[in-house]
């Protein structure tokens, strides 16, 4: 294989990479706000869980996935103090987090690991 097919190859195979990355962490975060939701026994709004996501580790969530997982209500932030919420649960529930997002870490380090290798295994890099 040239050295510019193989480039190409190892870029796309970067991108899927980069891709799955991006949806592994995202499922991640949604399944923990989910159980905080379980856990808090009320349903979270999606403004809620995005402001939750943001808290626990600085990332937002794609709206498509945030309609899917939880209620819509455009008022919501105007019912209950949002930011006093997100502070209370983050502060309860940040070292429980930080102990699921580690595992889920390691946990994507080796689905990334073996993906990787069977994408060069296809590609024959």
């Amino acid at each position: 294989m040239e050295y510019a097919e193989r480039k190409k190859a190892l870029g796309g195979i970067g991108g899927k990479i980069s891709g799955l990355k991006r949806r592994w962490r995202q499922s991640a975060i949604i399944n923990f706000i989910q159980y905080l939701e379980m856990q808090e026994v009320y349903r979270f709004s999606q403004t809620l869980a995005q402001r939750l996501a943001f808290a626990f580790c600085g990332k937002t969530i794609n709206s498509k996935v945030l309609v899917s997982n939880f209620k819509s209500h455009r008022d919501a932030s105007n019912k209950f103090d949002v930011a006093g919420i997100v502070n209370e649960l983050r502060n309860r529930y940040s070292d429980e987090f930080e102990e699921y997002w580690k595992s889920s870490e390691e946990s994507l380090l080796y689905v990334v690991k073996e993906e990787t290798e069977r994408l060069k295994g296809l590609s024959d890099i």
